[in-house]
């Protein structure tokens, strides 16, 4: 393919892996009613959390554990993975009933939203199996077949056809399953396996129940409020959701952020010493201070209008929440470069313990603010609970740092970049 820097591949596919999740739901907003809306929310979150469980127990340790290996080696590795979702696919078509029981009672939508999760998990394999064999040009490929085609087709088929929630999972799950047969294919994803190893999956745990922890800490400091408002029904949830979606504009900022930081402040903390790493962080802090305020200004201002020309007047009633939330996303800056100098420091259990201290606020007082203000109720429940969080992350980064040596001696970027991974947010 063309000569390209890897880092602008990268940077490329993370753009149209993040642009994608966004437009989607924008399209979906747009053409579903408020009540059709907020079921298929509520089912994408489901598959959404099995995705982050997937990450954590199979593809994030194949990149760490992967890197470096043999290219025949790698496919075994691959191989292995890819056998084990004969018993992961079925697990989580179960838990997908046990929630879709609950939250999102339709036959038909379950179906689909099965059949995504099962190509899903087949080409999210195949497209970090690429990033652990640094082939940035074969991920690009496939997220462009697979997230470029999803949303070519869901657009087609809310301007030409029907577009309900089942028919999008059903596209998304075509998309993802005709890029995962490319990848076989055309890229000879399963080429050059060996055939006598030991079963490599056993490594994975010793990095995957830390991050499985870590999934759930999160989830319960971030992700479960559409559920919590799911008794208030689902032009709520709809509504919620609409709004938390444009807020993720600013996932490319923290994305890099996530990305690049802790690398830097630990080749830093290794060549200058603690004091030029304290230094760094105060730049860091002032300069998320100022992108911040700029962001939450601008939601302050646009927060209406926005809503109406993104969604078609929709939701122009939940533009008080889109302002609280943003409140939100303002602390969320902090947290997250706070936890990215934690992760320098080889620090992987400052993000867990200040997401668990989220998740305790939501189960008290954030469930208290939802049953009093509904949809609002839980846009401040999320707020409060970012700014738990980071106020946790402050002060672990502060008793971490005390006790650094003060000579120029820390972890290498390749040890920060797996802690990072065994301990990512």
């Amino acid at each position: 393919m063309f000569n390209i820097n890897p880092r602008t591949l990268a940077l490329l596919d993370q753009c149209i892996v993040s642009g994608s999740g966004f437009l989607t739901l924008v399209i979906l907003g747009r053409f579903l009613g408020a009540p059709e809306f907020g079921l298929f929310s509520l089912a994408m979150l489901a598959t959404i959390f099995l995705a982050n469980l997937h990450r954590a127990v199979f593809t994030q340790p194949m990149n760490v554990l992967g890197a470096g290996e043999p290219a025949a080696q790698s496919a075994t590795r691959l191989r292995q993975v890819l056998g084990a979702h004969l018993l992961a696919i079925p697990l989580s078509m179960a838990l997908l009933g046990a929630v879709s029981f609950w939250f999102f009672p339709d036959p038909p939508l379950l179906l689909a939203c099965c059949a995504y999760i099962s190509c899903f998990f087949l080409q999210e394999t195949a497209r970090r199996f690429w990033y652990t064999r640094q082939k940035m040009a074969r991920a690009l490929c496939s997220d462009a077949i697979s997230y470029g085609g999803q949303l070519l087709l869901l657009l087609a088929a809310g301007l030409f056809w029907r577009l309900d929630g089942p028919s999008a999972f059903l596209i998304m799950a075509a998309t993802s399953l005709l890029a995962f047969v490319v990848d076989v294919i055309a890229g000879g994803l399963l080429a050059r396996a060996q055939t006598h190893t030991g079963n490599m999956l056993a490594a994975h745990w010793a990095m995957s129940k830390w991050l499985v922890l870590t999934v759930l800490a999160v989830w319960g400091a971030t992700q479960l409020f559409p559920f919590l408002l799911a008794p208030l029904g689902a032009a709520t949830v709809a509504a919620f959701v609409a709004c938390r979606n444009l807020l993720n504009v600013i996932n490319v900022l923290t994305q890099t952020i996530g990305d690049f930081l802790p690398v830097r402040a630990a080749l830093l903390l290794r060549q200058q010493g603690r004091d030029a790493l304290r230094k760094h962080l105060t730049k860091s802090m002032l300069q998320c201070l100022v992108a911040g305020s700029v962001f939450l200004l601008v939601m302050i201002l646009v927060a209406e209008p926005l809503l109406d020309l993104v969604y078609k007047g929709l939701y122009n009633e939940a533009a008080g929440v889109l302002v609280i939330l943003a409140i939100g996303r303002f602390f969320s800056l902090f947290a997250i470069t706070l936890g990215a100098y934690s992760h320098a420091m080889q620090d992987a259990r400052a993000s867990f313990i200040a997401n668990i201290g989220a998740t305790l606020s939501n189960a008290t007082v954030g469930l208290w603010l939802i049953k009093t203000n509904g949809a609002a109720g839980a846009a401040w429940a999320a707020t409060l609970g970012m700014l738990v969080a980071t106020m946790i992350q402050a002060v672990l980064v502060r008793a971490t740092w005390r006790k650094l040596p003060h000579a120029a001696h820390a972890p290498t970027p390749v040890q920060a970049v797996a802690t990072f991974a065994g301990g990512g947010r």
